[in-house]
């Protein structure tokens, strides 16, 4: 009697076949799981932002401050510039409503907030701004060119925009 050890050339092939079969299934899904996390990130931003912006907006009513700068964290600096709508425009001391503005107010209000540029590209976030008083800005994550929009003047933050 012979004792038999190992697997025949079809076990094998078929072994093969299968996995290959999974691999070809798998993948698409795993890569799909990278796009769904880039847009979670951007969704999640977009909320701290809005919430950041609504207590920017709320803390400037009670204490009447317009046109003005605004200590957000009550660490004695004030931290942004409320314009008479009474919403975030720029970074204390600064009245502007260009890119870099749309910048300031990134930091200014956001309390670990990431990276971000007014060149594209350079950073996790890049921001531009329509120019206008009060202006309208657009923060896009770079990964993935989804984008939300601030405006300054109703402190509207809109949904992400997917390219």
């Amino acid at each position: 009697m012979q004792n038999s050890r190992g697997f025949t050339l079809i076990e094998l092939v078929m072994v093969i076949v299968i996995l290959g079969i999974l691999a070809a299934v798998a993948i698409p899904r795993f890569a799909n799981f990278s796009d769904e996390a880039r847009t979670q990130a951007v969704q999640g931003t977009r909320g701290a932002f809005a919430q950041s912006v609504s207590n920017a907006h709320l803390k400037a009513e009670l204490e009447s401050i317009s046109n003005d700068d605004l200590d957000l964290d009550d660490q004695g600096g004030d931290d942004v510039f409320i314009n008479s709508n009474g919403y975030p425009q720029d970074a204390a001391g600064s009245t502007g409503s260009d890119a870099a503005a749309g910048a300031n107010v990134w930091n200014g209000i956001l309390s670990s907030a990431p990276s971000i540029s007014t060149t594209d590209d350079v950073e996790d976030w890049y921001v531009n701004s329509d120019g206008n008083t009060p202006p309208v800005y657009t923060y896009e994550y770079t990964a993935n060119g989804h984008s939300f929009t601030y405006d300054a003047g109703t402190g509207e933050v809109s949904q992400v925009i997917v390219p």
